[in-house]
């Protein structure tokens, strides 16, 4: 998550020279952001090999879910949601997919931007499949 971070340790013998993507020249190394870091390892003898690693930092949602509510009325889908706490969320695009790969939008929902009080959404999908959506 954001803020906090992860150390990468070249693991090799004594005596080996390390040089990483960022310029440090030490076993390990502590990151804190999204990106592939590599190491170069040489050894006594001039031999050298390198490896990689990417890391990715998630940031968290700008919203804190209360609850994600669908309930079926008359061959429609009526799905409701609320908001806690909106940080700078613009809006949100509600879906709809039959198999789970092909998605098509239903209809994108202003947000409230920034919010602290309680924030209730409804969408509804007039044209959902027979069987699971």
């Amino acid at each position: 998550m954001n803020g906090d971070s992860i150390m990468l340790t070249a693991t090799a013998g004594a005596g080996y020279t390390y040089l990483w993507s960022t310029g440090a020249t030490t076993q390990m190394i502590t990151v804190y952001n999204t990106a592939t870091y590599t190491v170069t390892v040489t050894t006594t003898g001039v031999c050298t090999t390198s490896a990689s690693a990417s890391v990715y930092v998630l940031a968290p949602l700008p919203v804190e879910l209360v609850n994600f509510n669908l309930r079926e009325i008359n061959d429609a889908i009526i799905i409701t949601w609320t908001t806690a706490i909106e940080v700078n969320n613009d809006y949100f695009t509600v879906e709809h997919s039959a198999n789970a790969i092909q998605w098509k939008e239903i209809k994108k929902v202003n947000g409230a931007g920034n919010s602290g009080s309680t924030n209730n959404y409804s969408v509804t999908d007039n044209f959902p499949v027979n069987g699971i959506n």
